[in-house]
């Protein structure tokens, strides 16, 4: 099993604790910095270590291309779990407190100690000749917004980092990015994530009630919703590993009270069989927009239909983003959710 807050599995926070701390922890039983040790990830003990050598918080913002405040936010955060003053700021920079050299030194054994685990925790993907930024999102997303946005900053830059585009679930985002698995999520609805994540609004993403051209309702105009239920729809399905379970394709009537028609997990294949059956589909408009462009999906425009939208998040990492690529990714996704060249 995993701590979610240091994305340390409990095989190594017990070898590290041993190793590390083994004959500290007998002399000092009672040490709330080592009490506390577990709450602090490595990505916020890598920049406590940075800053002692640099001993500038601006010029450590300024190499990792991130704002002053953010660094701060993290010093702040990491002196509030340790409950201990960590650095003291001067005119020339910043001097380590006795505490602050205490916890260096234990930050600099645990850094070292968890690269024995680095291979085993990536894989594959440990060694990179280029840095790869890692995006999560839930499937349609990642699709048909995050690939669209990522190849055209590609085209853009010449330098721009590689990507790494995941699909997970809307119920493991916030689970998956704490264990490491990715930098950036792209996310329907705000989510509650920790302070060291800060998030920010897309757009809006608008739902379309869609069916194939030459379907029966376009010639039973005009529509209302006793003509459109007589109709099944496409039902979205995920799996996880507890099992299948149906998911919420938004319309304004729910399943109990409409026809069921086949299920898949992917917006791809609803799109499919809309476009080669007589189920209708209802989805974000940014799933259809080519098949609706090429006239093989038609919109069911129907009075009184609930205009049905949701907002649309970004989220990062701050302290393994730079605000520049940030703002790159920003611009281009805005441009992608409102079909702008």
């Amino acid at each position: 099993m995993v701590n979610v807050e240091t994305g340390v599995s409990n095989l190594e926070t017990l070898f590290l604790k041993k190793n590390l701390l083994g004959n500290h922890s007998q002399e000092r039983k009672k040490s709330r910095m080592q009490d506390s040790l577990y709450k602090i990830t490595l990505a916020e003990m890598n920049l406590f270590i940075e800053l002692s050598n640099i001993k500038s918080i601006r010029e450590l913002a300024r190499r990792k291309s991130l704002h002053p405040g953010q660094i701060s936010k993290v010093i702040k955060s990491l002196e509030l779990k340790l409950q201990t003053k960590l650095i003291d700021r001067s005119l020339t920079g910043i001097l380590l407190t006795t505490q602050g050299h205490e916890f260096l030194t234990l930050a600099d054994k645990i850094i070292k100690f968890s690269k024995q685990f680095q291979d085993i925790r990536q894989g594959p993907f440990s060694k990179k000749s280029k840095s790869i930024i890692s995006i999560g999102s839930p499937s349609f997303i990642s699709s048909h917004l995050v690939a669209n946005a990522v190849s055209k900053m590609s085209l853009d830059s010449k330098n721009i980092e590689n990507f790494r585009i995941i699909d997970f679930s809307p119920d493991q985002l916030i689970m998956m990015g704490l264990k490491g698995a990715f930098e950036i999520a792209i996310h329907i609805g705000k989510l509650d994530w920790p302070k060291s994540w800060q998030s920010e609004l897309l757009g809006n993403l608008e739902w379309r009630l869609l069916a194939r051209r030459n379907h029966p309702l376009l010639q039973n105009t005009p529509l209302n919703m006793e003509k459109i239920l007589k109709f099944p729809f496409v039902v979205p399905v995920y799996w996880t590993q507890e099992g299948l379970f149906f998911g919420n394709d938004h319309f304004p009537v729910t399943f109990s009270k409409r026809i069921k028609g086949m299920e898949t997990a992917t917006a791809d294949a609803a799109i499919t069989l809309a476009t080669n059956t007589d189920q209708l589909v209802f989805l974000p408009e940014i799933l259809a927009r080519s098949h609706v462009s090429y006239k093989n999906l038609v919109e069911l425009k129907m009075k009184g239909l609930s205009k049905v939208t949701k907002p649309i998040y970004v989220s990062i990492r701050m302290d393994s983003v730079s605000q520049l690529l940030y703002k790159k990714l920003l611009t281009h996704l805005r441009k992608v959710l409102l079909f702008e060249s």
